[in-house]
């Protein structure tokens, strides 16, 4: 009879990632440009069968997009970035904490996540830790789905790592309302992807309604290109009495040729022509209109507002008033990460290295914290502090995101008071001077003054006389009296 431990182990020698070498090499033969042929009405169609579960050609587009369209590019970039720069730790479940079981799962999942791998299966050569597992995670928030498939290890002292491969959402389907597997490319229904086996991240999919802008941005780009090329130029007109077919009439033909090839005619002298002017009705300002709508509205998908490339229009003042949109958008990137990995990953391995079924801790990865929020907490601390409200220093510790120092050698020591009588109260921000306690504070800096310079004693010096006035103002006095 097996162990559960021996059970466990043959379950992780899982096979090695689905993408080897050869894998790798055939799916890029087969790759192809999803952008080429696109148009809105093959635009349509892919998100029809999105619907279906045929979710490979839009995954297709949406990367294409992403790598190319230049606002979804950075918004992507941007949307990723702020919640793998963000700190992560292993904290115990609510009401765990003195339990000895989840100190010991702590551990074991902080020792987990430290040495986990993550990769890329179109670029072998991109190689990290838990910061570029988080960011590859993230792509869901923008194309729906984020899928790894895991490589688990077992060392010789029955510790578990695993490699997580970060897969292209165009080698799955949806049909059945769960990701299954295409092996080959052309196949409908693909192979049932079984727990602990693969990590799949659903997020919001804003690229979905982003690839629609882009594909309108497109088209105002092609159209405006058109314009310039047939607009741009000075448009050349030869005029000759020479008849058609004339030795004469083809040698001005070759000389305007040479000089303008697109953007040159020859004509007779009598030919009457209209010049209808397309720019009197707009022009360029019209394309780039729509563009500019087009690029704050792909950077309010992605990040609540107006991204700081687009806000810093001469005409954009007071465009990113939003900021708080994106931090809730941050704060709920963290949630939905830290909630995938708890579920499909540290399950197993808090069975296969503790044995327990569920684990009492858990990855967490730090939500941003709103300056306002952390000084309204401070006062409201401080002001149940002064009522005598005894507060949970763990629970204090816990909300401003530290931890306390075990060693005594390693805590922070607080700053050493001002001496006493030396240096008087710093004057707060705003606070208003006093003129008669600035007299007060004067007239005893002089006292001091006076009696260091008569060492202290003896009879106190008369008061200096006041400087004699002028004749003329002494006289003015006098007829006055």
């Amino acid at each position: 009879m097996k162990s559960a431990k021996d059970i466990f182990r043959f379950f992780f020698q899982k096979r090695s990632n689905d993408f080897d070498a050869d894998e790798t090499l055939r799916r890029n033969q087969a790759r192809y440009n999803a952008l080429r042929a696109l148009d809105p009405d093959v635009l349509v169609r892919h998100l029809e069968a999105f619907e279906r579960g045929d979710i490979c050609g839009l995954m297709r587009i949406l990367e294409e997009f992403e790598t190319r369209e230049d606002k979804m590019r950075i918004g992507a970039f941007k949307m990723s970035a702020a919640v793998s720069s963000k700190p992560w730790e292993v904290r115990a479940n609510k009401g765990e904490e003195d339990n000895p079981r989840a100190k010991l799962h702590r551990e074991t999942l902080t020792r987990f996540w430290n040495r986990a791998e993550a990769t890329d299966t179109f670029c072998r050569n991109r190689k990290g830790g838990i910061r570029l597992l988080v960011k590859q995670m993230m792509s869901a928030q923008s194309r729906v789905y984020s899928i790894h498939d895991i490589c688990w290890h077992v060392h010789g002292d029955g510790t578990l790592t695993a490699t997580f491969t970060h897969v292209p959402a165009w080698c799955f389907e949806n049909r059945t309302g769960r990701l299954r597997y295409i092996r080959n490319d052309g196949e409908t229904h693909g192979e049932e992807m079984r727990d602990g086996e693969w990590l799949v991240t659903v997020g919001e999919g804003v690229g979905v309604p982003a690839a629609i802008l882009a594909m309108a941005k497109r088209l105002s780009w092609n159209d405006w290109l058109l314009f310039s090329e047939r607009c741009g130029m000075p448009v050349v007109v030869g005029k000759t009495p020479a008849p058609i077919g004339s030795k004469a009439r083809a040698a001005l033909a070759r000389a305007i040729r040479s000089v303008a090839p697109k953007t040159g005619l020859v004509a007779d002298l009598d030919a009457q022509m209209d010049i209808v002017s397309l720019g009197a009705n707009g022009g360029p300002a019209t394309y780039r209109a729509l563009v500019d709508v087009v690029d704050r509205a792909i950077s309010s998908l992605y990040r609540g507002g107006d991204l700081a490339t687009v806000s810093a229009a001469p005409d954009a003042a007071g465009v990113n008033a939003q900021d708080g949109e994106s931090e809730l958008m941050d704060a709920d990137g963290c949630a939905m990460v830290s909630e995938a990995l708890r579920d499909q990953v540290e399950r197993f391995v808090i069975r296969f290295e503790c044995g327990d079924l569920e684990p009492l801790a858990g990855i967490v990865v730090n939500p941003p914290a709103e300056t306002e929020d952390i000084d309204r907490e401070i006062r409201i601390d401080t002001h149940l502090s002064g009522l005598g409200v005894k507060l949970s220093k763990r629970d204090a510790l816990a909300r401003y995101g530290r931890v306390e120092a075990t060693d005594e050698n390693d805590a922070l020591q607080p700053p050493a008071p001002p001496p006493a009588g030396r240096f008087r109260r710093p004057r707060e921000r705003g606070e208003a001077r006093n003129p008669l306690a600035n007299a007060r504070e004067g007239l005893a800096k002089r006292a001091a003054r006076s009696g260091r310079a008569r060492g202290g004693g003896g009879r106190p010096r008369a008061p200096a006389r006041p400087p004699a006035r002028p004749a003329r103002r002494q006289q003015a006095a006098r007829r006055r009296d």
